[in-house]
């Protein structure tokens, strides 16, 4: 949001921002494992742009870390505010909802802008997954289709063998280049000058 706003995607100081995090439903739900398919309920916090900009960017903040801590303590609100309540009232409202219009996540008309709608396949064990002989083994690799990817749309891929984590980020090229500019967003990321980002 930050890169966004620096970009002039986001211009008013009071601009909301939301960001949608799955949460699994499987630790609730008690699915054996390994269990293929989804079963997410999505957790959906909004914050306020100033509470995410550093004072550098006329914002509120003290610093960048400020803005990335409160970022990240409202997202882990919202995933730890998930129960077993929640489940069930999700899973009632689809049981009751099945034969009306799909629902429409309001965060799709978003994603140009204020919007992040985050896909993990962090807990995908791809590494440690053996599908036999048949099928070569174990996986060497992990496609994303690339129709489904877009600004406002991040991926986080399968955790790696040393436990590490990569994310593919989609954003216009301004965007991009403005990240690649920040001296904390450096900090998390390697080889973004071999990958572009």
């Amino acid at each position: 949001m930050l890169f966004r706003h620096r970009v002039g995607l986001l211009d008013s100081r009071d601009e909301q921002t939301y960001f949608c995090q799955p949460v699994d439903y499987r630790s609730h739900l008690r699915l054996r494992v390994p269990c293929f398919g989804n079963a997410i309920h999505a957790a959906q916090p909004i914050l306020r742009l100033p509470d995410l900009a550093p004072a550098g960017d006329t914002m509120a903040v003290e610093s960048p870390a400020a803005g990335l801590q409160a970022a990240a303590c409202a997202i882990l609100a919202e995933v730890n505010a998930v129960t077993r309540d929640n489940v069930r009232d999700s899973l009632g409202l689809l049981k009751r909802t099945e034969l009306e219009t799909p629902y429409r996540l309001w965060i799709y008309d978003n994603l140009q802008t204020s919007g992040i709608l985050l896909t993990s396949y962090f807990g995908f064990q791809m590494h440690t997954m053996d599908f036999g002989t048949a099928f070569g083994n174990l996986m060497e690799a992990f496609r994303l289709p690339s129709k489904a990817l877009g600004p406002g749309v991040p991926v986080v891929l399968p955790r790696l063998l040393d436990g590490g984590c990569e994310f593919v980020i989609v954003e216009r090229e301004d965007t991009i280049k403005s990240m690649v500019a920040d001296t904390l967003y450096k900090k998390f990321v390697t080889n973004f000058e071999k990958y572009g980002a």
